[in-house]
Formats: structure tokens, sequence, C-alpha cells
């Protein structure tokens, strides 16, 4: 297991980690989410660990009452059976642009006619959605009188992007809010049971605490 190397940013620690998340103690945990319809439609899109750790629907129940989650959103919910005091969740995946993509689709192919490619991977999961969304887990954090949170990799997935690319764009914005407003966080975590994803974390790490 690769040994977790710590980076100063003013007074926070940037700590990337090989682990599992679900096991780490943290004030608070960190989870990409995706837009959703209104309320009485409501369907639960989570990570799976954070569905795992829902065990009475206090989570579930507290975004639906959030619902619409919109793009750019950073909802806070309890956390379940997770070893944190809260949730957040970064609504960086845009799920209505990718059904109404997969609509296109479809009508394009059943009228036999040639779709052009316009709609892109960064349609869903947008470079400036992630560095709003990271910055704003970071002045939530702060004005809850936070010491810690964690952050997993975003738009990796879904979103396909390149797990050095991904990781830069929300490392940049997490370095720049620390830099740029005092905060009562003390550990920043970055966190991957994923070879690559801690790699990078920790190489992105070292870029930005130089």
């Amino acid at each position: 297991m690769p040994a977790s190397t710590d980076f100063q940013i003013g007074s926070t620690l940037l700590q990337p980690v090989y682990g599992d998340i679900t096991e780490l103690k943290a004030d608070a945990l960190v989870q990409p989410a995706g837009t959703s319809p209104g309320s009485e439609s409501f369907h639960f899109q989570a990570s799976p660990w954070v569905i795992s750790a829902d065990t009475d629907g206090a989570i579930r129940a507290s975004l639906a009452r959030q619902a619409p989650l919109q793009i750019g959103q950073v909802l806070v919910t309890s956390a379940g059976a997770l070893p944190a005091r809260y949730l957040l969740h970064a609504v960086v995946v845009n799920w209505s642009h990718f059904a109404q993509t997969r609509r296109q689709a479809a009508y394009a192919e059943a009228h036999t006619m040639q779709q052009e490619e316009e709609s892109t991977l960064d349609d869903w999961v947008n470079d400036a959605v992630i560095d709003a969304a990271a910055r704003q887990c970071i002045r939530i954090a702060s004005a809850l009188d936070l010491r810690s949170i964690a952050f997993t990799p975003w738009g990796t997935n879904v979103g396909a992007k390149e797990v050095s690319y991904a990781t830069a764009i929300m490392l940049q914005a997490i370095v720049a809010q620390l830099q740029q407003e005092a905060t009562s966080l003390e550990t920043v975590y970055l966190i991957s049971n994923n070879t690559d994803h801690y790699s990078s974390f920790e190489a992105r790490a070292f870029v930005f605490g130089l």
C-alpha cells in the first residue's frame, strides 16, 4: 500500500491517502452527485458507498427534500453509517444533458439520420462546474467550522476524463480557495483505493504544494 504524503497549503494540510473513504474519519466526506428531476419523481443516484451507508434512508430523504438537484450545487446531509459528521453532495454530473443526448440519438437512429457528434463528455462533467463545486465545498466546510474534509476523484467514471487532468482541475480549485480565504480546515484528504487515482492525487498535490 502506498504511503500517504502530506503537503502544506497555508495552515491546511493537503494529504493524499490510499484507502477506502468509508473507513476514513473526517468531519465531512464529499461525493460527486448528478442532477435530478423534482422531488415527486426523485431517484436516489449516488456513489455505491453512499447508498450502502444510507441504512435508515435519511440521506435519500434529505436530498429528496432539496430536489431538484441543479448542476453546480453542493448539498449537505447527514453521513448515515459513515464515520463523518456530514456528507457533501457536489452536483457535477449533468444527467439532464445525458438524457437529452440519448433521446436525440434514438430519434436520429429511428429516422435513419446521421447525428453529428455535437455533444461531448465535457457537457456531462464540465471543468468550470468542477472548479466551482470544489471551491464551494471548502467554503461550506469553513462555514460549518469543520477541521477535515475528504474528496474522491470526480469525472473519471461517468465523465470519462483522464485521471491526471480531472484531479488537476479539482486540486487547483481546492488550493486556490485555501489560499484565497482563511479556513477552519486543518486537513484536506484526497482519497482513493485506486492506485492510478492515488498516484495522480499525490503528483498533483506535490505540484500545488511546492
